[in-house]
């Protein structure tokens, strides 16, 4: 029973200095709701920044890779050069090689239309 002597003491006490509990209790109540909301959208905004950072630096790192792989694919491409002296490969540029594969496949067309 000392606790309820306890509880009844701390009621009188705050009924006679003119405290609302229920009033301090809502208010309690309201100000941890609204910490748990603050808490919750700054984590949230903590995350989208961290995500936000961390897109940036391995996009930007993906952006110099690409860049470089892009260019050398495009000077492979365009450029003549030897693979292989023994066997006599050789790269050319691409345009060059499309225009050489349409010219033997029309020949061939034309040759194929003459024979029949």
């Amino acid at each position: 029973m000392i606790m309820t002597d306890t509880n009844e003491h701390v009621s009188e006490t705050m009924e006679s200095e003119g405290v609302n509990a229920s009033a301090v209790a809502l208010a309690l109540g309201l100000f941890a709701i609204i910490l748990f909301v603050i808490i919750v959208f700054l984590v949230a905004f903590y995350r989208a920044s961290e995500r936000s950072v961390w897109e940036s630096k391995s996009f930007a790192a993906r952006d110099d890779k690409y860049i470089t792989i892009l260019s050398d694919q495009q000077a492979q491409l365009s450029t003549y050069g030897v693979v292989n002296p023994a066997k006599g490969i050789v790269t050319i540029p691409i345009d060059v090689a499309m225009d050489i594969v349409v010219s033997e496949n029309s020949f061939k067309n034309q040759m194929s239309t003459l024979s029949k």
